[in-house]
C-alpha cells in the first residue's frame, strides 16, 4: 500500500514549492488587480493571472487528493478482503453469511441459514482437498456364469491435491453388497503414488449385508499426489447387480469407460449430480459406456450403473 501512495505523494512533493509560489503569486494578481490597478488593460490582465494560477492550484490540489483517496480506499479494501486479513479474524462465517446474503440478494431469508450449514458440510475439513483428473476403467467379464458370477477389474488414477505436503493418513475404502453366506472375492492387484509401489494391508468390516473393505496410505511431502490402483473383484451379479461412484472428496472432472459381456445390459445413471455425464464416443450400447463430466462433483455425489442377465 505504501508504494502505491508514494507514486502519488511523491510527485506532490516535487511540486509543491512552486504550487506554493504560483498560489502567493496569483493572490498577488488578485490584490493587485483589486487596490492598485483597478482600471485599464493590466486590471484585467491581473485578475486572469490571479483566475488562472488560483484556480489551478486549487484545481490541482483537488486532483491529487482525490487520486490519493481513491488508491488509498482501494488498498483498504484489498486489505479488508484479503486473505491475510481473514485468516486472522475469528468470526470468519459470519462474514461469509453476510456476504452470501448480499451475493443471493437474499432470495431465501427463511432458509438462509440451513443452506449455508449444508454448503459448509461439502467443504474439506481434513488433509485431502480434493481430487482431479479421475479416471475410472472397468472391465466386466463372466467368472462362472451358471452361478452368476462375474469378475470385476478396475483401474483407477487420479491427481490428490492435499492442503499442504505434512505426513496424513489417505483412506481408500471400496463397499459392496454380499449377501449371507454368499461368494465374494477382492483383491488390491496393484497400488502407487507418483510412480512408487505400495504394498497395502486391508481391513475388513461387514454391517448389514454390506461389506466395507479399507486400506490406509501414509502420504508426506507433497502437495499433489498421483495415485493409481487396480482392483479384481468376484461377485455374484444375483445379489450385487450395481456398480456405481459415490465421492468422498470433491471431484474436479471425471472420466469413465465401462465394458461387460454381451448378455449383461448396463443401465448409467447419475447421481445428484449438478450437471450432465456426457458420452464421449457415439459408441454407447447396453455393454460399452464412455462418459466425462467436466467440473465439480460434490461429496455424495457420482453416479449408478444397474446391470442386468438377459434372459436366454
Amino acid at each position: 500500500m505504501a508504494k502505491e501512495i508514494s507514486k502519488v505523494t511523491e510527485p506532490m512533493r516535487k511540486t509543491s514549492v512552486w504550487t506554493i509560489i504560483f498560489f502567493i503569486v496569483g493572490v498577488f494578481s488578485y490584490i493587485s488587480g483589486f487596490f492598485w490597478l483597478t482600471n485599464g488593460v493590466w486590471h484585467d490582465v491581473l485578475l486572469k493571472i490571479g483566475d488562472v494560477l488560483v484556480i489551478g492550484v486549487v484545481l490541482g490540489f483537488i486532483t491529487n487528493a482525490s487520486e490519493f483517496l481513491g488508491i488509498f480506499k482501494k488498498e483498504l479494501e484489498n486489505i479488508v478482503y484479503g486473505k491475510e486479513f481473514l485468516a486472522n479474524q475469528k468470526d470468519v462465517s459470519g462474514i461469509w453469511e453476510t456476504v452470501s446474503k448480499e451475493m443471493f440478494k437474499n432470495k431465501f431469508p427463511g432458509i438462509h441459514h440451513d443452506f449455508l450449514k449444508a454448503l459448509k458440510s461439502y467443504f474439506p475439513n481434513n488433509e485431502v482437498s480434493y481430487y482431479e483428473d479421475y479416471e475410472m476403467h472397468s472391465r466386466m467379464e463372466w467368472f462362472d456364469k451358471s452361478r452368476s458370477l462375474v469378475k470385476v477389474v478396475d483401474e483407477v488414477s487420479f491427481k490428490l491435491i492435499a492442503e499442504s505436503d505434512g505426513k496424513f493418513v489417505y483412506p481408500l475404502k471400496h463397499w459392496n453388497k454380499v449377501a449371507e453366506n454368499g461368494f465374494f472375492k477382492s483383491e488390491l492387484t496393484e497400488f502407487s503414488v507418483n510412480g512408487e509401489v505400495r504394498n497395502l494391508t486391508s481391513r475388513v468390516s461387514v454391517d448389514d449385508e454390506m461389506r466395507c473393505e479399507e486400506w490406509k496410505v501414509e502420504m508426506e511431502g507433497e502437495k499433489v499426489y498421483n495415485v493409481h490402483y487396480i482392483t479384481t473383484k468376484i461377485l455374484n451379479l444375483n445379489e450385487d447387480n450395481v456398480k456405481g461412484f459415490r465421492a468422498k472428496y470433491i471431484v474436479k472432472d471425471f472420466r469413465l469407460t465401462f465394458d461387460c459381456p454381451k448378455d449383461i445390459s448396463a443401465q448409467f445413471v447419475s447421481r445428484g449430480t449438478i450437471d450432465k455425464f456426457l458420452d464421449t464416443t457415439k459408441m454407447q450400447t447396453e455393454n460399452h459406456i464412455e462418459k466425462r463430466y467436466n467440473g465439480i462433483i460434490l461429496p455424495k455425489q457420482g453416479f449408478v450403473i444397474s446391470l442386468q442377465q438377459k434372459k436366454q
